[in-house]
């Protein structure tokens, strides 16, 4: 059972409705939040 839509056959990490089929990994995320908020800092 998945538990993104709920339907039977397959689970979530291989979902069809997956809007986004190949998501960053989390640390890239992470990283481009704090030079963000590094940018932001030094302006001020």
């Amino acid at each position: 059972l998945c538990f993104k839509c709920g339907q039977k056959g397959h689970i979530a990490k291989t979902c069809p409705n997956n809007a986004n089929t190949n998501p960053e990994p989390l640390s890239s995320s992470n990283t481009n939040v704090e030079q963000v908020s590094s940018i932001e800092l030094e302006s001020e």
